[in-house]
């Protein structure tokens, strides 16, 4: 995967210069850019139904989970990245080139795990009863089963990114920038992932005498995995950032600019398995910009 996004980077970069050796072509490259970052959306609300279809057959989801609580991860933080080019056009003389708007397309790749599932219980028996020979006062020794069921869904996006943007004066050391953009990608290594966990532990008063029964050996771990048809993904979004230029007039820093950006975006996941589902969300993301 890193070979083939640093593949793609090189070739963005070689056509890049390549395209400024045209005299005024309608269409030029203006930059290249890398952003690295986290995106956050609301996760879909899956049941012991639907992984079943994600996991069929797993020996674990034929228990009742009548008497567990149940608790789901509200969001979905994975993380993304994105290499893109620039486009400018020309203006209507054809003689120079247009600040606004900007077209950038690229290639674009988040890992997520937009789905789970965290069954958990706690039973308690009478273990011991322990007497001080000081005061006499007995002090009952309860030993707390526990148990716990984790069902996850994750997978890995490829895909494309486009978007319009506007900006500022770009000539300025600091410009604002905003815009609408879209991503269109398909999955990769998706899987479904169960988990169970089984320990004990001694309580008196709220004391916990082996607190740590992963250390100790009093604890169980076992975990099934399942590979996933391929799913797709679509997301609109509105792009808002600043970009600042770490040099005005030093010929080469004044080409390379630091980009903070974040991108609110309603997003619609394929799960074959399954069904569409609709999330909103937020990526936040840095950047590198080089431009010319």
């Amino acid at each position: 995967m890193k070979n083939l996004i640093f593949s793609i980077s090189l070739m963005i970069v070689v056509i890049g210069l390549y395209a400024q050796s045209e005299s005024n072509p309608r269409i030029k490259i203006s930059d290249v850019m890398i952003q690295g970052g986290f995106q956050n959306y609301n996760r879909f609300n899956l049941d012991i139904a639907d992984f079943n279809l994600l996991a069929p057959g797993n020996s674990y989801l034929v228990n009742n989970f009548s008497d567990y609580s149940r608790s789901m991860g509200m969001h979905d933080q994975g993380g993304m990245f994105s290499v893109t080019i620039g486009l400018s056009f020309l203006d209507a003389e054809k003689q120079t080139y247009k600040a606004n708007p900007i077209l950038r397309v690229g290639i674009y790749n988040a890992r997520t795990s937009p789905a789970s599932i965290y069954y958990s219980r706690q039973q308690s028996y009478a273990y011991d009863t322990l007497t001080s020979s000081a005061t006499g006062q007995q002090y009952f020794i309860d030993s707390i089963a526990c148990s716990s069921y984790d069902m996850n869904y994750n997978s890995e996006h490829l895909g494309l990114t486009l978007s319009a943007q506007f900006s500022t004066d770009p000539e300025r050391r600091v410009s604002l920038f905003a815009g609408v953009g879209m991503v269109a990608a398909f999955s990769f290594n998706s899987h479904t992932t169960i988990s169970n966990s089984e320990y004990s532990i001694l309580s008196s008063d709220d004391v916990v005498y082996n607190e740590y029964p992963q250390i100790s050996g009093d604890w169980n771990f076992s975990a099934e995995g399942y590979s996933n048809k391929t799913s797709s993904m679509i997301s609109a979004g509105i792009p808002l950032g600043i970009d600042f230029r770490i040099a005005k007039a030093n010929p080469f820093w004044s080409q390379i600019h630091l980009v903070y950006e974040i991108k609110p975006s309603v997003c619609s996941v394929t799960i074959p398995e399954l069904k569409s589902y609709t999330s909103t969300g937020i990526t936040s993301t840095m950047g590198l910009r080089v431009a010319w």
